[in-house]
């Protein structure tokens, strides 16, 4: 039987943790938050560090960088000088892949960077020492792992660059996890009893049932009714009474309708983040194992939809789709990979989130605006119905993980923010069969920590010394205290930090955390999948059945009588023409 994960608490180095107030000599903190350097008169090392500061926000960088100038306010890392100055570059902007090797910062903090072309057009230090020590967090002190020992498989694999004896080499480190979410009012589903009751299922049940009042008795009367088992399959989990399955999602939907709440909001200025919510579906209908062969470009696929002369081939009843026996895929045939099952369940449930009974949307009317950006679409589902500029509350969120984060001032103060409760809703299954199948998390931003290359020779300990104590265990509770999210690694979460993160964050660790979830590290993951990284974007990669037309929701927002099947088909017929011309060997 399935359990849910509990979380140990991992004893830490004996150090002491100061406020962000405690400045020692490194920072001082404006009355805004904002820090202002002190130099020592030049008696201190100095280390440019740029964070790009955007949704994460930079307190916990800013609580991070006084520690460890606290740490070290005694150490020597140059001759003449003692203790550690940080100049810090926190603004929302990257630096320029192509000059970051001529930028004035030392350390960086970065999103949507070209790893390979970085690497291969030498604009990073080359780390792997620093990787391979016992990460130290204070001059005397150190952990019992090494940095290397926190990455998880396929980061190691993909930030490993071969020298020409085979040698591994590393020149950056994984920033934070991320993945595209259901986001889901609970205060608002315990309100208005949006949970389904134990033994209910709206599997079997027709299209015009499914849109209408026949739902209703699927769901409980009350908040503390006993419900059904959800997507897990196992009572007594966070997943109870949320859909299980898409037919359930489809009266989920209905009922939300029917009791005066919008189903789904998101951001129009930005679909990419529904393609990316897209990947985490169709990885929840085909499984992890699926999503990473494609991210390696080969791989034995056992859930290939039969394709023919432009369509899906059916069997006798002329409504399932054939299958083909498990299939070597491979660069010389990888449009095949556009054939799973799973890319044809997740643009069904696109469809589904797009469909209406008729009469109003199922999403907020904006959320195809160009103009509605993600801020917007954040407060409207917070704060939009209290405030009365939006006519119905919202129930789910179509976001980043990052989106607490980034909403953090649509909160009328902290307290509120640790009180309300926000959660993430697990993709449900396409079919009752699969219940109880692995949710599936994506991170596919590329986000990492590097050192420039043409880093002063001078430099070079105090940086190594501050990136190991930003990848140590103390630091990435910080990270998770402020943000509500989890770093692309692995460690323990502590008590205490689960105590000081909201609801929200606290889901968002229990479903990364969670025995029943598989990661997926969006990124290339053999060489010739890196020489194909922007074939694998994924903005396109899933969805493109033309040069131009690359996301289903936007397309069947535009085309509302496109099937599912006619897109997958779509799809398939792009792949299958333009493969060779796609591939770089």
């Amino acid at each position: 039987m399935k359990t849910r994960k509990s979380f140990k608490t991992l004893p830490y180095v004996a150090i002491t943790l100061l406020t962000v107030g405690a400045l020692a000599g490194c920072h001082r903190d404006d009355p805004d938050g904002g820090i202002s350097v002190d130099d020592g008169g030049g008696t201190k090392s100095v280390l440019r560090v740029k964070y790009l500061n955007g949704g994460l926000r930079d307190e916990w960088i800013t609580k991070v960088c006084n520690e460890f100038c606290e740490l070290y306010k005694n150490h020597s890392f140059e001759e003449g000088k003692v203790g550690v100055t940080i100049v810090p570059e926190f603004i929302k902007s990257n630096a320029a892949a192509s000059s970051i090797k001529n930028n004035p910062n030392d350390v960086f903090w970065a999103e949507d960077t070209d790893y390979s072309t970085c690497v291969s057009t030498g604009q990073l230090y080359d780390i792997t020492d620093w990787l391979n020590e016992k990460v130290a967090v204070g001059p005397e002190q150190k952990e019992d792992q090494t940095i290397l020992d926190k990455f998880t498989d396929s980061s190691k694999q993909y930030f490993a660059m071969k020298d020409s004896a085979g040698k591994d080499h590393y020149y950056a480190i994984p920033a934070y996890e991320n993945s595209c979410f259901l986001n889901y009012n609970i205060d608002l589903f315990d309100q208005k009893c949006l949970y389904f009751a134990k033994g209910k299922t709206a599997d079997g049940m027709s299209d015009s049932q499914l849109n209408s009042s026949a739902v209703d008795d699927l769901f409980v009367t009350s908040a503390d009714e006993e419900r059904s088992t959800g997507p897990d399959g196992v009572a007594g989990t966070f997943d109870d009474g949320l859909p299980a399955t898409y037919a359930d999602f489809h009266a989920l939907i209905t009922f939300m309708k029917r009791s005066s709440i919008t189903p789904f909001i998101w951001k129009g200025n930005y679909p990419d983040d529904l393609s990316s919510f897209g990947l985490t579906a169709w990885g929840g209908s085909s499984g992890a194992e699926t999503l990473e062969a494609c991210l390696s470009l080969e791989g034995n696929l056992s859930d290939l939809v039969e394709w023919n002369n432009g369509s899906i081939v059916y069997d006798e009843d002329g409504v399932t789709p054939k299958h083909l026996d498990t299939t070597a895929v491979n660069s010389e045939n990888g449009y095949l990979f556009h054939q799973s099952q799973g890319l044809l369940d997740s643009l069904k449930l696109a469809k589904l989130m797009l469909s209406n009974d008729g009469k109003d949307k199922n999403y907020y009317k904006n959320s195809m605006s160009q103009s509605f950006d993600h801020l917007t679409a954040q407060r409207y589902f917070l704060n939009g119905y209290s405030s009365g500029v939006v006519e119905q509350p919202i129930g789910i969120l179509v976001d980043g993980c990052w989106w607490n984060s980034e909403a953090n001032a649509y909160y009328q103060s902290d307290s509120d923010r640790l009180s309300r409760r926000m959660g993430i809703m697990p993709v449900p299954h396409p079919t009752r069969a699969q219940v109880g199948e692995p949710n599936v998390m994506v991170s596919d931003r590329q986000s990492m920590i590097f050192v420039r290359s043409t880093i002063a020779e001078k430099t070079i300990p105090v940086a190594k010394a501050f990136v190991q104590y930003l990848n140590s265990d103390v630091a990435m509770n910080t990270f998770s205290r402020y943000t509500d999210m989890m770093r692309l690694m692995k460690y323990e979460i502590t008590d205490e930090t689960l105590k000081g993160m909201s609801p929200y964050g606290r889901s968002v660790v229990a479903f990364s955390k969670s025995e029943n979830t598989k990661h997926v590290n969006w990124v290339p993951m053999t060489d010739l999948a890196k020489k194909n990284a922007s074939l694998l974007s994924y903005r396109t990669w899933g969805y493109s059945c033309s040069s131009t037309d690359i996301n289903p929701y936007t397309y069947f927002a535009a085309h509302m009588s496109v099937t599912p099947e006619d897109y997958f088909n779509n799809v398939n017929q792009y792949y299958h023409s333009n493969w060779s011309y796609l591939l770089t060997k």
